[in-house]
């Protein structure tokens, strides 16, 4: 995505996790610096309604999604952006709603 120029952004939630799985201060600090390049999106009220939508689809299906999950998704399919993840659990998801993953070694998504 980096090489083709594609407009990349991070959720702030997502800042959130990444930060939080590091094991010292120095892996801290070099991870944040590489992430002040991209964009943070922020969720706003329309994002959380729709994660909370996304949210019921899947319950009503059987599936069980985190509510982190519904909410990155909602904020991906609000912007028609594609997701990068390697996370299955947004395969199911994009099986509830209209989700576009990207997958790596793709051009397209």
């Amino acid at each position: 995505m980096l090489v083709e120029d594609t407009p990349v952004a991070i959720p702030g939630i997502v800042l959130q996790e990444l930060l939080s799985g590091v094991r010292s201060d120095q892996q801290f600090r070099r991870l944040r610096s590489l992430l002040e390049a991209f964009p943070i999106l922020t969720a706003e009220r329309q994002d959380h309604i729709l994660a909370a939508q996304i949210s019921n689809a899947c319950r009503r299906r059987g599936l069980s999604a985190l509510t982190v999950d519904c909410l990155i998704a909602a904020l991906a399919l609000s912007r028609d952006a594609f997701l990068f993840t390697l996370d299955e659990d947004f395969t199911k998801l994009a099986s509830i709603c209209a989700l576009k993953l990207f997958k790596p070694g793709t051009q397209s998504g």
